[in-house]
Formats: C-alpha cells, sequence, structure tokens
C-alpha cells in the first residue's frame, strides 16, 4: 500500500484504488454493516484525492502558462464557467416553480428529463459556481444536509471537513430536490441496496452518484455547450483571482477553498466568486420567477418551514419574508409568526 501512496506513485495506480474505493463506499453496504471501517475509507479517500490533487496541480500548471484552451483556442473564463447554468436556468425554474404555490405537484409528477435537470443543476451549482470538488456530491449525506446551520446569509452545509455555503433561494432548492425529487429516484433502486437512503444526491437508478462529472458533461450536452470541469472551474477563478487582495485570493485558492473554515468564510468565497464571474446574486425564484400567486396560508407554511418559530430565535428579516411569502403576503405572515 505504502508504495502507491509515495510521493513517486504514478497516476493509474491511484486512479484504481480510487475508483476500488468509489465502489466500496457507494455500492456496498458496508456503511450499514461496518461503520468503523467505512469511516476509514473514506479517509483513505481522502488521502487519495489530495494525492491526486497533487498530480493535477502539475498538469495544471502546464494548463495555465499556455492559457488553456476551451473551444477555439479560447481561454476559460469564470463566465465561461458558469454558461451552462445561465442556459439551464429557465427550464430548471419552470420544474421548481411546478412544485411550488397552488396548484403544485409532487416530485413523482415530473418527468424523469425534468428530474435529471433539477439534479444535473443543482451538481453544476456546487461544482461550478461554488467551485467545489466532485467529492462533495459523492459524500454529501442526508444527516448532512438535515444539519446545516442557519446564519444569516442562507446557510452552511457541513460535509466532512468543507464548509459548503447556499443563498436561501438555493436552500429552497435544494430542499425542493430532497423532498419531493429524490424520494422518486430512490424508489427506482430495484437491486435492494440501501446504502443511497443515506446519500443526498442519487442517481436516476436510485443509487448514490459514482462519478458526478459525468453529469456535468450530460448538462453542457443538452445544452450544446463546450464541457467545462470542475477542474477548469478552480484553475479559471483562481486565474482571474492574481489582481484580487491577499484575503480574496486566499478565499478562492482551490486547495483551502470552503475547507475548515468559519461560517463566515465560505459566504466571503461566494461573494468573491461572483465578483470574479461579473455576476450579481440570481433573483429570487419566488419574488420574480415564480409568477404563481399564493394565498396566505400556502406562503405562511413556506415561512414556518424554512424559519421555525423558536422561542430564541430571532424573527425573520423582511428581504427574507419577501422572498419567502412574497409582498403581498409578508407583513401579514410576519405578524402570525409573532404570535
Amino acid at each position: 500500500m505504502s508504495s502507491v501512496l509515495c510521493s513517486d506513485c504514478n497516476k493509474p495506480n491511484v486512479d484504481l484504488f480510487s475508483r476500488f474505493m468509489k465502489y466500496i463506499i457507494t455500492s456496498t453496504d458496508i456503511r450499514h454493516n461496518n461503520p468503523a471501517l467505512f469511516q476509514d475509507c473514506e479517509s483513505f479517500m481522502d488521502v487519495l484525492y489530495g494525492i491526486q490533487s497533487g498530480k493535477s496541480k502539475e498538469v495544471s500548471m502546464e494548463v495555465t502558462a499556455k492559457k488553456s484552451e476551451f473551444g477555439c483556442g479560447k481561454e476559460v473564463l469564470p463566465k465561461d464557467c458558469l454558461a451552462v447554468l445561465e442556459a439551464a436556468f429557465k427550464d430548471f425554474q419552470a420544474v421548481i416553480c411546478k412544485m411550488q404555490g397552488p396548484g403544485a405537484i409532487t416530485g413523482d409528477c415530473l418527468t424523469k428529463n425534468e428530474r435529471l435537470l433539477v439534479l444535473y443543476y443543482l451538481e453544476a451549482v456546487i461544482m461550478l459556481k461554488l467551485v467545489q470538488r466532485p467529492g462533495i456530491v459523492t459524500h454529501m449525506t442526508v444527516e448532512d444536509w438535515e444539519g446545516r446551520s442557519r446564519i444569516e446569509n442562507g446557510v452552511c452545509v457541513a460535509v466532512k471537513e468543507h464548509k459548503v455555503p447556499l443563498s436561501h433561494e438555493q436552500e429552497l432548492w435544494f430542499d425542493l430536490y430532497f423532498n419531493e425529487v429524490r424520494p422518486v429516484m430512490l424508489q427506482e433502486n430495484r437491486t435492494g441496496d440501501d446504502v443511497a437512503v443515506d446519500s443526498f444526491f442519487v442517481s436516476s437508478s436510485g443509487r448514490s452518484i459514482y462519478n458526478p462529472s459525468n453529469d456535468l458533461k450530460r448538462l453542457h450536452e443538452k445544452y450544446s455547450l463546450p464541457s467545462v470541469t470542475c477542474g477548469d472551474a478552480q484553475r479559471a477563478f483562481e486565474a482571474a483571482a492574481q489582481n484580487l487582495s491577499e484575503v480574496e485570493k486566499n478565499v478562492v485558492a482551490a486547495e483551502r477553498i470552503y475547507m475548515r473554515g468559519t461560517s463566515s468564510d465560505p459566504f466571503l468565497a461566494l461573494s468573491v466568486l461572483d465578483q470574479l464571474a461579473g455576476k450579481t446574486p440570481q433573483r429570487s425564484s419566488r419574488a420574480s420567477n415564480c409568477e404563481t400567486s399564493v394565498d396566505e396560508q400556502t406562503a405562511y407554511k413556506t415561512l414556518e418551514q424554512f424559519c421555525p418559530v423558536t422561542l430564541e430565535g430571532p424573527p425573520p428579516k423582511r428581504a427574507r419574508r419577501t422572498e419567502l411569502c412574497g409582498s403581498e403576503h409578508e407583513r401579514d405572515c410576519y405578524d402570525r409568526w409573532l404570535r
């Protein structure tokens, strides 16, 4: 084993070990039958990811020096990384709106392609917009999602040692996937294997996702766009950050991004990433894209779901209330919440 993990190990050996460990973690019931060994396997996967990252770093230095090509000799820019999210947003938003408001449908009433679009889009948000590694998609669990921490700007999902920041709107997307889309996908697992039950992201066959990069490629193909990988995004944002302050450069460094940070650090990184991409935060899906009017009771249930009433918790701010309830019901729902 030590010969495989030495500094001079060749990449094919590491890749083979990585594939084998992914199979053990995602396609067997080791999580339930031997939790201690499962944790050891996940720790070993982290070591392999580190080695692969080091090898990729050597390649990326050459790529950066040559101004990595995208399409016909074009350098990959941050805006190129987000192109597929922009191209798919209208279709994605249409599916999200189907699951909201009066007349909302459940996930089993969506088509398979609509469910896949939601899955692929959220994976792309993690890998291209948040510039996280594919391992976040494969390792994120139901427990991670349900244990997310709420802070002023949104929520943080702790996946192993990573802090994954989500805006309030993104939290709504992920929650709709979790409650409506994911259960339908789990029902497609005919093997009797319950390993995927603990995984947040599951494939259309109801199993744990083996290679998120393949889903990312499929999304690009669907919208006839040149494929951009997670590695492309990391290099593009790091290169674009060279003219920023040292603090801003550090928060988007691929080796450190969102790792072992405080809850506020991820949102600083997210702000810098948006700045580099020349983007402003997307409009609220409820406020501006889902035009369907909602009644007060539905609006209040939504507010209560995302801002639970507690004895010590602070009341939701007006911007958050408007996002969830709409301007028409914001005040009435707030009064009910305070009672």
